[in-house]
């Protein structure tokens, strides 16, 4: 019985868009690994008959539906990668946050709340800071507000807030396999494929001590980390399954 693996996805659209999803599909199969794509925004699924059927279910994150279902999955038995609870923990931003600065790893400084517009009578909002939906993904939602702008009036949500940091002008994208750790230096915030796929850079031992570091506390094989350069030195903003 050939190997069969399974990727739940947002939209199979997704397939055609992304740069890397595509080539990994044709090497799977060149390997004769049966590949098969669940896109449950898509389809209409009778959870009587939701079944494991694959050896293996590749979870892309961001998409709260393939979470949910990728639950029921994990309570079947089956394997997914990354493991359900390692996806469903970072899937939270402000949760991320929390452990991170609970295991000394260098991230800004973060506050929650659940009405935005409270940061201006404070201290907060005489410093720039970034707006974050705590369960956003793919840099949608995300807000930049200079020092004593106010919040949109229509801006409602539960949401993370974190100080701007001055950087180099580019983040680093570390990208980790088991122990693998690749990184690329690409901006911010990437609006197409060239922007997405960045350069190539160097990893100095701590920082790629602080890579491996962020899949052991969250217990992730396959992820990536946003890091900022500063003055300060890199602080990390967010890790992804």
């Amino acid at each position: 019985m050939p190997l069969k693996i399974g990727f739940l996805l947002k939209r199979s659209e997704y397939i055609k868009s992304s740069p890397v999803m595509g080539e990994i599909f044709n090497l799977l199969r060149q390997k004769e690994v049966e590949v098969e794509t669940l896109s449950p925004e898509e389809n209409f699924i009778d959870l009587s008959y939701y079944k494991v059927s694959c050896h293996l279910y590749v979870l892309k994150p961001g998409v709260e539906l393939s979470l949910s279902l990728a639950s029921i999955l994990h309570d079947k038995g089956a394997k997914i990668l990354n493991r359900f609870p390692a996806s469903s923990g970072v899937q939270d931003k402000i949760h991320v946050m929390g452990v991170l600065q609970n295991a000394g790893i260098p991230v800004p400084r973060s506050y929650v709340t659940g009405e935005p517009r409270q940061f201006i009578s404070m201290h907060l909002g005489k410093v720039p800071v970034i707006i974050k939906p705590h369960r956003g993904s793919s840099g949608a939602g995300i807000k930049i507000l200079q020092a004593g702008e106010e919040p949109p009036p229509d801006l409602k949500g539960t949401f993370l807030l974190q100080e701007y940091l001055s950087s180099t002008g580019k983040d680093i994208k570390i990208y980790v396999i088991g122990n693998d750790v690749f990184s690329i230096k690409r901006v911010p915030f990437p609006k197409n494929v060239e922007e997405k796929i960045g350069a190539p850079c160097p990893l100095d031992p701590k920082l790629k001590k602080i890579a491996l570091d962020c899949g052991k506390i969250f217990g992730l094989h396959i992820y990536g980390i946003d890091v900022l350069e500063t003055d300060q030195g890199p602080f990390v903003v967010d890790v992804n399954a």
